[in-house]
């Protein structure tokens, strides 16, 4: 029987994780640099299929840093059904759908945009300046590669499946989700003709311009909604000219009929990754979000790159490109966070974390330290107390009924219970 992705679609029989992954060493973890012909190979990869995973015997990234993470992200997720701001469909267990139809948007109800606090103690060096990353993503997109995004996303037991996108998801502005509410975004790709690539001297598809790096709170298995991804798919230039806030339908359109034509010779994978190690894919290819099954969320951490040629092009902090919107369009850009910065924000006692040791592989970690890292696009209750301070797990609010017996919860209510003792 050929193995089906939770969206419906018949996985590949042939080609997997296995053939996509690079395997470090101990001794190169240790010492914050992989082999060169290591880091060519995962630009090979890179370039050829769009994804790679890099795995390891020891965890690159550092375990106790995940355990931190997902903690929190556990207790805002907890907050959030708490409070009401999100429909995951977890209580129902109904989350399914197959194929995608023309014109409907990815937000769907159990997958959500979220964002781990922008303090210390959250965000570790072993993640924002995590050496053998910085080494994959110079390798991928070149020498001048800066940091242009860091979020988190929550994958909840029972969710639906996104219909077909590059980078993120689409939406409009009132279908925003308190819980993250996604940006605006363009068409993804940085060139749309064979012309516009030569002229900057790229071949034809070009070069990468925009990469996320992607990894697990826990393991990222087929069970808990490992995306679906369809590898190579950034070599078909036919949505290369769509236009997503201008013409969604005719966006998605263009990737359902991707998806017929790909579907006999390179169908999709998923993209699982092991506790501690990371993956790297081009935001040109083709994924979604599919339903996890497993009975809790799963929390994944991504960071957004991008190569130093398209930074004159990118308004900071998301995927919008000034050579592809109208004046009137960028007027009203906002970035993927809400705020307009320049750079990536981050609270000024994340300093040591990002600046104590610079990128030995010239990445750019483009952060900026404000005192106001409050992100407006998420529910200002999932991320302060009423004393103003980030949410502690002492500060949930009574447990709805509806959430009783839910092991997950109840154990993130448990650790606020002890907090409050």
């Amino acid at each position: 029987m050929v193995p089906s992705s939770p969206s419906g679609e018949p996985l590949s029989t042939t080609f997997g994780m296995a053939d996509v992954t690079v395997r470090i060493t101990t001794a190169e973890r240790q010492a914050g640099e992989m082999a060169g012909e290591k880091a060519a190979r995962i630009k090979e990869l890179f370039r050829e299929h769009g994804v790679v995973l890099i795995d390891c015997p020891c965890p690159i990234v550092p375990i106790e840093d995940l355990e931190v993470m997902g903690r929190q992200l556990d207790l805002q997720a907890a907050l959030a059904l708490a409070h009401g701001v999100l429909d995951t469909g977890m209580q129902r267990g109904d989350g399914s759908s197959t194929r995608q139809r023309p014109g409907i948007s990815t937000q769907v109800r159990g997958i959500h945009a979220s964002g781990l606090p922008r303090h210390a103690a959250w965000v570790k060096p072993g993640v924002v300046a995590n050496p053998i990353i910085e080494q994959t993503v110079a390798a991928c997109l070149g020498d001048g590669a800066f940091a242009n995004t860091f979020g988190t996303i929550a994958n909840f037991p029972g969710s639906e499946t996104q219909v077909l996108h590059m980078v993120r998801p689409f939406l409009s502005p009132s279908l925003s989700a308190p819980y993250g509410a996604g940006s605006r975004q363009d068409g993804t790709w940085w060139k749309t003709t064979a012309a516009e690539a030569a002229a900057v001297g790229h071949p034809w598809p070009y070069r990468a311009h925009a990469a996320m790096v992607s990894f697990g709170c826990d393991d990222v298995t087929h069970e808990n909604g490992a995306s679906e991804f369809w590898p190579g798919s950034h070599w078909d230039t036919a949505p290369a000219t769509t236009h997503k806030p201008r013409d969604p339908a005719g966006h998605v359109a263009a990737l359902v009929a991707g998806a017929e034509r790909r579907r006999g010779h390179s169908p999709p994978i998923q993209l699982t990754c092991p506790k501690g190690s990371f993956y790297i894919r081009d935001d040109r290819c083709w994924h979604r979000g599919v339903g996890n099954r497993a009975d809790r969320p799963r929390h994944l951490i991504t960071m957004g790159y991008r190569s130093a040629e398209v930074r004159p092009d990118l308004v900071i902090g998301g995927t919008m490109l000034r050579n592809r919107s109208t004046p009137e369009e960028l007027e009203k850009a906002a970035t993927e966070s809400g705020w307009d910065d320049t750079f990536v924000r981050f609270h000024p006692d994340c300093r040591d974390a990002l600046c104590a040791e610079p990128s030995r592989w010239g990445v750019d970690r483009n952060c900026g330290f404000r005192e106001d890292v409050l992100i407006p696009s998420i529910d200002p209750r999932l991320q302060l107390d009423s004393r103003g301070e980030v949410v502690t797990e002492a500060a949930l609010p009574p447990m709805p009924e509806g959430l009783r017996g839910v092991p997950w919860v109840e154990r993130v209510y448990e650790r606020g219970r002890r907090a409050r003792v």
